[in-house]
């Protein structure tokens, strides 16, 4: 059984998500791993929409998304991570991460999975 059909959630509403993210400018490098993030843990599909729409609006247009599920190598922990990412890093860049994530932090509470906005302060494509 796929883990949309556990959950209950049908994967033609995660595939509509994961579409209108790619049209905002955010990539998804592992399609099939974000996928079944997001099925395992649908609570999170209206906080991760709030923090890219966020994230657009405060970044300039040079500025790259990325939606990737981050493995810790230490400890036994997934969760899904926005990265930002640009050519050359403003000074700023981690005030506005902080800004973007208290402004959704609330609403990662009671929630089954978790999202990390943040940069690896990598170029854009890494």
């Amino acid at each position: 059984m796929l883990a949309e059909e556990r959950i209950g959630i049908k994967g033609s509403s995660v595939e509509m998500f994961l579409s209108d993210l790619a049209s905002r400018r955010v990539v998804i490098p592992e399609p099939a791993v974000v996928r079944a993030y997001l099925a395992e843990h649908p609570d999170l599909l209206d906080v991760v929409k709030i923090a890219c729409d966020a994230v657009v609006a405060k970044f300039t247009n040079d500025t790259r998304f990325s939606l990737e599920v981050y493995r810790d190598p230490e400890i036994v922990d997934e969760y899904l991570a926005l990265f930002v990412r640009q050519r050359e890093y403003a000074g700023d860049i981690l005030e506005k991460l902080h800004s973007i994530h208290g402004a959704h932090a609330s609403k990662l509470q009671g929630n089954s999975g978790w999202l990390q906005v943040t940069t690896d302060f990598a170029p854009p494509g890494q």
